[in-house]
């Protein structure tokens, strides 16, 4: 019972899928978020969400997934929202300390994208207090960029520069792909040092890495910071040649949108045919499960079954031997009171081998038992059987005990 009990708590457990691999996940909704599929990203982690089996530390995770999807379609009502569900489920969990530090991470980063500088740096001075422990990297990254920032808008220029050259060498490591970032914030700091020099060779190293990662939405955002940059300083010529440049990069972004779309499209579809077939799938497997548990359940039926016949023949054995030995001391007694009365026994027609083994017979041994008593083989007792026959004129061991009682 307890192997078939145990059969079915895997079962159980397979098929409710509890497992969530939580970074393959978060690798997806980045993939998808940076592409600008935050549809897809919401439609997958809410529907992860509804799933009652979570774990708390999954739960948190999921809803600090979802805030990051709606921050980054500047939702950020929603994007808190979700934040402060993840933050309260998070203090039921003992340790995590990364998933509660991340949480505060991207509070910080939802108020400053929504322009609420006083309660981001709030935020940031506790993680700094902290000595930025427990906090992924690439968050670091960006929590010194902000600080920066909040820095420059303060008029604290070189408190700037130096957070954002703390900033850079970790994205580099960690995220290389998204220095663009900091790179805008370091262009507006040097159009406020009027350094347009800087600004361009800046500029000129966003677009390189842009294209390398091949994120065009980086060269957009940096294009759009350096015509607001010579816009300010009244430079016609620079604002003229940059609108065009950011022209041909909306037609090229809105392009790969309707590609975007199509894959979605197409993606989607294929979504629902897996499914259709994992659903398939489960069902023989549900099958294959029931079947394999008849067959263990009859397995374990035929070996119980087994199991009692062997017993019952083990029994049914001792019993013949307690019997036979029962006999032979009956037979033994029965010998001891006869043998000096016995002229068969004694017989001087017979030999003292044959007087012995003739004892043997009427003490109710068998062949094979009077060869091992006598050391000889059981061919041999037969021979002697055969002579003692032939001498006292007999048949067989029945007359053999006719003479006895007789006598």
């Amino acid at each position: 019972m307890k192997i078939i009990l145990s059969f079915f708590l895997f079962f159980a457990i397979f098929v409710k899928g509890q497992n969530l691999n939580l970074a393959l996940l978060e690798n997806q909704i980045s993939a998808n978020n940076k592409a600008g599929k935050q549809e897809i990203s919401q439609d997958q982690l809410l529907k992860i969400l509804s799933n009652k089996d979570l774990t708390k530390f999954q739960q948190s995770k999921v809803n600090l997934l979802l805030a990051t999807t709606f921050r980054s379609i500047n939702d950020y009502s929603s994007a808190i929202n979700y934040l402060k569900k993840a933050k309260i489920i998070s203090s039921d969990i003992i340790g995590e300390d990364s998933l509660k530090m991340n949480i505060k991470a991207e509070m910080a980063f939802a108020y400053f994208d929504n322009r609420k500088y006083d309660k981001s740096n709030e935020i940031i001075q506790q993680i700094k207090k902290e000595n930025y422990q427990n906090l992924d990297p690439t968050n670091h990254a960006y929590i010194i960029m902000q600080e920066g920032y909040i820095n420059f808008l303060q008029g604290k220029y070189p408190l700037s520069e130096k957070l954002y050259q703390q900033s850079l060498p970790l994205l580099k490591k960690n995220s290389p792909c998204d220095q663009p970032v900091v790179m805008v914030k370091q262009m507006q700091l040097n159009a406020a040092l009027n350094n347009f020099e800087k600004v361009d060779e800046i500029y000129k190293n966003c677009i390189k890495i842009s294209d390398y990662c091949a994120i065009i939405k980086y060269k957009i955002y940096a294009t759009e910071e350096l015509i607001t940059i010579y816009q300010r300083v009244e430079n016609k010529e620079k604002v003229l040649q940059y609108k065009k440049t950011l022209d041909k990069l909306n037609e090229i972004y809105n392009r790969e949108n309707k590609l975007s779309e199509m894959h979605v499209s197409n993606q989607n579809f294929l979504e629902k045919e897996t499914e259709t077939e994992k659903t398939n799938s489960t069902l023989g497997l549900i099958l294959t499960l029931i079947l394999g548990t008849a067959l263990v359940v009859s397995a374990i039926i035929y070996f119980k079954n087994n199991k009692k016949h062997h017993l019952e023949k083990l029994k049914f054995e001792e019993e013949l031997k307690s019997i036979k030995q029962e006999l032979q001391v009956y037979a033994e007694a029965q010998f001891s009171q006869i043998k000096s009365e016995n002229n068969i026994l004694k017989s001087e027609k017979l030999n003292a081998r044959q007087k012995k083994l003739l004892e043997l017979v009427a003490k109710g041994f068998s062949n094979r038992e009077i060869a091992e008593k006598l050391s000889i083989t059981e061919a041999t007792v037969k021979y002697h059987l055969g002579n003692i026959y032939a001498i006292l004129d007999i048949k067989n061991r029945k007359e053999i005990f006719g003479k006895i009682i007789d006598n």
